[in-house]
């Protein structure tokens, strides 16, 4: 996917507190794109009725950047909470125009193998962490193919 930077409007992040957020936040910064972050001080994902809240937030072309996850998956309630923020971001962005939903998943949801990985690997996680992104996938995939 190749973007055209100069038509960029607006790019929304969902996380920011965790290493790959902060990352990218550096990234886009040096490529002089502002992004808005959205992180758990500013919207707990995980609370009933963050969906309606967060539909309120996002504006349609929006690129919205999705990071936001309890990790790594230590236990199913942090399984379960993974799930949730999933919904809740599905459920705000099921009726919006938005210009792309760009989900950063992990290596973990394929085998550990001596091969090279790709993403035509076969996806067999040894983890719950590797099973919460590949669920998260699903349900992504599910909702907006």
């Amino acid at each position: 996917m190749k973007l055209n930077l100069e038509k960029i409007k607006r790019i929304v992040i969902l996380g920011q507190s965790g290493i790959v957020a902060s990352n990218l936040i550096y990234k886009l910064n040096k490529l002089n794109l502002k992004a808005t972050t959205l992180g758990r001080s500013k919207l707990n994902l995980k609370k009933n009725g963050s969906d309606k809240k967060l539909k309120k937030l996002i504006k349609n072309d929006d690129i919205i950047i999705f990071v936001a996850a309890e990790a790594p998956v230590k236990n199913i309630e942090m399984f379960y909470n993974n799930l949730k923020i999933c919904k809740t971001v599905c459920d705000a962005l099921e009726k919006k125009r938005i210009k792309y939903l760009i989900y950063l998943s992990s290596d973990a949801v394929y085998a550990d193998v001596k091969e090279k990985i790709s993403e035509k690997s076969i996806t067999t996680p040894t983890s719950l962490h590797g099973l919460m992104h590949l669920t998260r996938e699903a349900m992504l995939k599910d909702k907006f193919q």
